[in-house]
């Protein structure tokens, strides 16, 4: 934990100083617009530096649970941001081929750095259920599908017939997926909380003494059971301490909601059980 947190530290750090430094090169750039001759670069390398230090930064919290997503993202997307550094420096200087070739290579290094990125900020969303996994495993089928399909495109220069309609489609499904997703996750937590909130008292065990032959015995709230020594049927109808606000006070020992801060009735509160004599 203390070597996760001390990385994550390093690279805030890190990136906000880069920020910063585009930030002032940005300033210098704009004001000295007539009279700085590379004020143009100067500007593009700040924008430049500010879109890959966004995405490298978002990359860097993936790294502690999946590092290979998001070490595959950060280099990725660092050899790109530096290319196109490049191509803002020396685009005068180098032939229109050379810039097109180093252009291409820093957009075939962008967009799988995003599509790595993306499928590890999917990968951190808590979800459990199967209609959730289904969700995210389309969302990041699609994102492969848009970003390999881009790619191919970027490469081929278009020339396989239907590339754009089928990267079109598919990052359309993956920016949908990219919003159901922490829907999904959301709607999982909630559903979990309701779930637990209205069966608390069914699955809670109760210890109870047979009015017929004294013996102790452990029965379910709300379930029908039986004396484990005589047989007699027994059932317990628990009632759940609610706040007039709704919230459920069951353990809770508070004389205030912790939902809506009203008071808590003595009777209401949670006692806990009886200490067992001789202990």
């Amino acid at each position: 934990m203390n070597g996760q947190s001390s990385f994550k530290t390093r690279m805030l750090w890190g990136v906000l100083a880069v920020l910063g430094a585009a930030g002032v090169l940005a300033i210098i750039g704009v004001l000295g617009n007539d009279s700085i001759p590379l004020a143009d670069e100067m500007v593009g390398t700040s924008i430049t530096i500010a879109i890959y230090s966004i995405l490298i930064l978002l990359a860097t919290i993936v790294v502690p649970r999946f590092p290979r997503l998001g070490w595959g993202a950060i280099v990725a997307l660092a050899v790109a941001g530096i290319v196109w550094l490049i191509v803002s420096w020396v685009g005068g200087q180098a032939t229109m081929g050379d810039m097109f070739d180093l252009g291409m290579f820093a957009m075939v290094m962008t967009i799988p750095g995003i599509v790595l990125l993306h499928i590890g900020l999917l990968s951190l969303a808590k979800i459990d259920g199967p209609f959730g996994r289904a969700v995210r495993l389309g969302t990041m089928a699609c994102s492969i599908v848009g970003g390999s399909v881009t790619m191919l495109a970027v490469v081929s220069m278009g020339s396989f017939g239907g590339l754009d309609q089928v990267a079109g489609v598919s990052i359309l499904l993956a920016a949908i997926g990219t919003a159901a997703v922490p829907l999904a996750s959301a709607i999982e937590r909630a559903q979990a909380t309701d779930d637990f909130e209205r069966d608390v008292a069914k699955r809670t065990p109760v210890e109870v003494i047979c009015p017929r032959c004294q013996t102790q015995s452990t029965i379910r709230a709300h379930t029908n059971g039986s004396c484990a020594s005589c047989g007699l049927k027994i059932r317990i109808e628990v009632e759940e301490p609610r706040c007039a606000c709704g919230y459920l006070l069951y353990n809770l020992t508070g004389d205030v909601c912790p939902e809506c801060g009203g008071s808590i009735d003595a009777e209401q509160r949670w006692a806990g059980a009886e200490p067992t004599p001789g202990t």
